[in-house]
């Protein structure tokens, strides 16, 4: 009798250990969403023998983190970059033709870019300027 709550309770911690795994796996990937783009969640499949060591270095490691992650993040990484260099275009034209989009001028952007990286500008500027200094 108590060799069989033993093995149950070994069983549940199991399912415990690899829901967990699933979950953290599922919170990681939402995270590579957001941060790079990713778009695709693999699940790899548990089966009974396999630990966690077979999962990440197994053959279903190289489907989950294969070529296809590293060719959409890269077009995803080119996409941005276009779209951030056209967005600071257009607010570059916007300012010179005096468009204000949503009532808010190009001016109260640059002035609240400013005023959050206004110190670590003077103070990476001072840092140079006398690296230069002193290395002359």
């Amino acid at each position: 009798m108590e060799d069989n709550t033993t093995i149950e309770k070994k069983l549940q911690l199991v399912k415990q250990i690899r829901s967990q795994y699933n979950q953290n796996q599922y919170d990681l990937s939402n995270r590579e969403q957001i941060l790079y783009g990713r778009t695709s969640y693999k699940t790899p499949s548990l089966s009974r023998g396999d630990t966690f060591h077979d999962i990440t270095h197994g053959d279903e490691a190289s489907s989950i983190n294969g070529t296809e992650d590293t060719t959409l993040a890269s077009e995803s990484l080119k996409v941005r970059s276009i779209l951030a260099v056209m967005l600071v275009v257009f607010a570059i034209l916007f300012d010179l033709l005096g468009v204000a989009p949503g009532g808010v001028k190009m001016q109260q952007v640059f002035n609240a870019i400013a005023a959050d990286y206004q110190e670590n500008m003077t103070a990476f500027v001072d840092a140079v300027t006398e690296e230069n200094i002193l290395s002359k």
